[in-house]
């Protein structure tokens, strides 16, 4: 672990406001659950094609994002904080809601793995998410003389 010692000359004390970081780290994991959301949104992937219900669906390929079919995956997309105290964020599927969301992405014996949503998601709107963050940081921050 690096530590980072800054001595500013005529200031004597920096204030960390957890709460503004807290808050920048909310609004940034509901940006990135927003894009996943967006992601999982298609009617029919490249698949094949079967039958549910007497109606025609196409599946998804593997690598291609899950299609959709009643919206549980795309709705059980969640963003959370970490614990109190912790200055983490997270966003992803809900594993009580949707319990399949592992069996897509990760594959299984039968099933190839779907597209990564969470990482294209994230990579969709990676300076989006910087700029937020570091404006969050920034607020946080107070010099006091």
């Amino acid at each position: 672990m690096k530590l980072v010692n800054v001595r500013m000359l005529g200031y004597g004390r920096l204030d960390f406001h957890r709460r503004v970081v807290r808050g920048g780290l909310r609004e940034q994991a509901g940006v990135v659950r927003d894009e996943a959301r967006r992601l999982l949104g298609a009617r029919s992937g490249g698949g094949r094609q079967y039958k549910r219900k007497n109606r025609k669906r196409k599946a998804s390929a593997a690598g291609e994002y899950p299609a959709k079919v009643s919206g549980l995956l795309r709705r059980s997309v969640r963003a959370r904080l970490g614990k109190r105290g912790a200055l983490y964020a997270t966003a992803g599927p809900d594993l009580n809601r949707a319990y399949y969301a592992q069996w897509l992405f990760q594959g299984t014996e039968h099933i190839d793995p779907r597209g990564p949503v969470m990482e294209d998601a994230l990579e969709n709107r990676r300076s989006e998410v910087e700029r937020g963050l570091a404006d969050a940081l920034i607020m946080a921050l107070q010099v006091r003389k």
